[in-house]
C-alpha cells in the first residue's frame, strides 16, 4: 500500500477551509468586497491535486494492466458520489422545510442534473442546490472519461500543451478562471475544461517528480523559504478582499511549482504542512467542502444567530462545520468508501485486491 502524501492532505485542508470561509464571509458581508473573495482559485488546486494523486495511486496499476477502466471508474464513483448525494439530500430538506422555497430557477431540472452529477457539465446555467458540488461533478466525469487517456497516452510535452490549451480557452472567454457552468467550446463547460486542464497538469507534475531524484533533507536547508514564498503568494491572493481575476492564472503556476517542489525537495515547510492539525484538516476536507453550504443555510434560518457579531457567528459556523465534517468523514464518507471499494474489488480477479490502496483522491 502506498503511503499517504501528507503534505498534500495539509494543502487540501487549507484550501477547502478557504472556500468555506469565502462562502460564509460573502454571505455575511456582501458579495462585492470580503475576505477570501479569490478563494475560488482553490478549486483549480483541487483539479491539479486530483491529477497528481490519481497518478500516484493508479498509474502503475494501469501500466501493468492490473486495473481496468471499469474498476477504476467504479472506484471514483464510490469515492465521490455518495457524499455528494447525501449533502444534496440534506440541502433539499433544508430548502423544503426551512425555506419553503428554492431560490434558484427550475429546481426540478437542476435537481435531476445534480442527481446525475451533471450540474457542472453545462447542464445548469447558474448556482443551485449545494453550490460547491459543481466541481465534484466535473471531476467525477473527468476522472472517468479523460484521466486514463491522459495518464497513459500523453507524454510530458503533450500534457503541457493540453493543459495550456484548456486554461487558455477558459481565460480567452472569461478573462479569468472564475468560470464554471457555461458551455465554451465543443459543448464543454468552462468548469470541465478547467478540470481536465488541471488534471493534465497534475499528471505532468507527477511524471516529472517521478523522473527527478528526491533531494536529501540536508541539501534543502533553504528550500523551505522558496516553498514558503510560493505558499504566501497563493494565500495573499486567496485571502485579500479585492477581486483580482486578471492574475488568477498565475496562481496555477504557483500551485504547480509548490506541489512539485514539496514532492522532490523535502523541507521544513513540507514538515510544517504535514503537522497533525493540518493533516486532520486534510482528512476531513472532502466532507468540509460539501457540508459547509448546508450548514450556512441552516444557521441562516436562526434570527438569534444572525443578530450576533460576525466574529462570533464565524466562530460558531467553524465549530459546527469542523464537528459535523469530522463525524461525516468518520461515520459515512470513509467507512462507506471502504465498504463500496471492497465490494467492487471482490467482483474483479483476486490478484487486484491489494494493487490499489485506499488513499483517497479528492
Amino acid at each position: 500500500m502506498k503511503n499517504r502524501l501528507k503534505y498534500l492532505d495539509g494543502l487540501r485542508g487549507i484550501f477547502a477551509l478557504s472556500i468555506a470561509l469565502s462562502h460564509f464571509l460573502g454571505g455575511a458581508m456582501g458579495w462585492n468586497h470580503y475576505p477570501f473573495i479569490n478563494a475560488y482559485i482553490a478549486v483549480d488546486f483541487f483539479f491539479i491535486l486530483s491529477g497528481f494523486v490519481l497518478s500516484y495511486v493508479y498509474i502503475n496499476a494501469f501500466n501493468s494492466s492490473k486495473i481496468g477502466n471499469t474498476q477504476f471508474s467504479l472506484h471514483r464513483l464510490a469515492r465521490m458520489y455518495p457524499l455528494h448525494l447525501a449533502t444534496l439530500i440534506i440541502t433539499f430538506l433544508i430548502y423544503y422545510f426551512l425555506y419553503n422555497d428554492f431560490p434558484f430557477s427550475d429546481p426540478t431540472y437542476s435537481g435531476v442534473a445534480n442527481l446525475l452529477a451533471l450540474q457542472g457539465m453545462g447542464m445548469t446555467s447558474d448556482w443551485s442546490w449545494n453550490d460547491p458540488s459543481w466541481s465534484i461533478s466535473v471531476e467525477l466525469w473527468a476522472s472517468v472519461l479523460v484521466f486514463q487517456v491522459l495518464a497513459r497516452k500523453f507524454n510530458n510535452t503533450s500534457l503541457f500543451i493540453f493543459s495550456f490549451v484548456c486554461y487558455s480557452l477558459v481565460i480567452n472567454k472569461h478573462d479569468s478562471l472564475m468560470a464554471a457552468f457555461d458551455f465554451s467550446y465543443f459543448y464543454l463547460s468552462s468548469g470541465f475544461l478547467k478540470c481536465i486542464g488541471g488534471m493534465a497538469l497534475g499528471i505532468l507534475l507527477f511524471k516529472l517528480s517521478s523522473e527527478t531524484s528526491v533531494a536529501e533533507p540536508n541539501s534543502t536547508r533553504f528550500s523551505g523559504l522558496i516553498d514558503l514564498a510560493l505558499f504566501a503568494i497563493i494565500m495573499v491572493f486567496t485571502c485579500i478582499n479585492v477581486s483580482m481575476p486578471k492574475i488568477d492564472s498565475l496562481m496555477v503556476v504557483c500551485f504547480a511549482f509548490l506541489i512539485y517542489r514539496l514532492q522532490v525537495r523535502p523541507s521544513w515547510m513540507r514538515n510544517l504542512i504535514e503537522t497533525a492539525p493540518l493533516n486532520f484538516l486534510g482528512k476531513i476536507s472532502f466532507s468540509l467542502y460539501l457540508i459547509h453550504t448546508p450548514i450556512i443555510l441552516l444557521l441562516g434560518r436562526s434570527g438569534s444567530y444572525n443578530n450576533l457579531p460576525i466574529a462570533l457567528r464565524m466562530t460558531i459556523f467553524l465549530s459546527i462545520t469542523f464537528a459535523v465534517s469530522y463525524i461525516l468523514h468518520v461515520v459515512f464518507e470513509r467507512e462507506l468508501y471502504k465498504l463500496l471499494k471492497k465490494s467492487i474489488d471482490n467482483n474483479f480477479p483476486k490478484r487486484l485486491k491489494k494493487t490499489v490502496p485506499l488513499t483517497p483522491a479528492l
